[in-house]
């Protein structure tokens, strides 16, 4: 079975794009059946890869193809398998994060990717969480966590880049499909810290989370 991580170089049908003056960085949303896919740029904090091309998408809703909501550090898709061969579909999404709380030293603690999967035969997934050079993946388990460890000053951003993608085999096969979803934590921090981001990631942390503008002009 191949399951394949459209990487950004693959995107290449680029259907919508925010103006280039938005602050955030840029995500990706794709779906596509065997052996292509095309690929919509945008820096919205939510989107889903919809019929008529870009659409705003919330976590806890259906998605039938590639679909983000970064203020709830969600990720979801469904690939599929068939007769014909399989589907794929996905997300890639890149935010800035920080650490608030009283100014010090770098705290450690752990960006968590949490994904959960169902799926049919021949299908399966693939997903990764990465800050800089650092990366874990998950594949193919029902239920993963893929974590890396973190050290940062409180008001010192960082990029967090998500990446999760489901996929039928490209061989025909029987009917099936395979949903998975992949969400952003944050763990270990100490109390009175949390976490914001760009586009205003607001999941628990162990203090109640500020603006990312309130945070930025802090910081200046």
């Amino acid at each position: 079975m191949r399951l394949v991580i459209v990487l950004c170089s693959l995107l290449t049908a680029v259907l919508a794009a925010t103006p280039a003056s938005a602050v955030c960085p840029e995500n990706q949303v794709w779906a596509g059946c065997y052996p292509d896919a095309i690929g919509i740029d945008t820096r919205n904090p939510t989107a889903k890869f919809g019929e008529t091309g870009l659409e705003s998408w919330t976590a806890g809703q259906a998605c039938v193809t590639g679909c983000y909501d970064l203020p709830a550090g969600t990720l979801a898709a469904k690939g599929h398998v068939n007769p014909y061969g399989g589907c794929i579909a996905g997300a890639h999404t890149r935010d800035e994060y920080q650490v608030v709380g009283p100014a010090g030293p770098p705290l450690s603690f752990e960006a968590v990717f949490q994904v959960h999967a169902v799926m049919a035969p021949f299908t399966g997934y693939g997903a990764s969480i990465q800050v800089g050079a650092l990366e874990a993946h998950c594949h193919g388990e029902e239920n993963c966590e893929a974590a890396i460890a973190l050290s940062y000053a409180p008001g010192a951003p960082f990029l967090l880049e998500a990446v999760l993608q489901a996929s039928g085999d490209g061989n025909p096969h029987p009917d099936g499909d395979v949903f998975v979803t992949g969400t952003i934590r944050f763990r270990g921090l100490p109390a009175g810290y949390s976490i914001v981001s760009c586009q205003n990631y607001d999941l628990p942390t162990p203090a109640q989370p500020a603006t990312w503008g309130a945070m930025k002009a802090l910081y200046r």
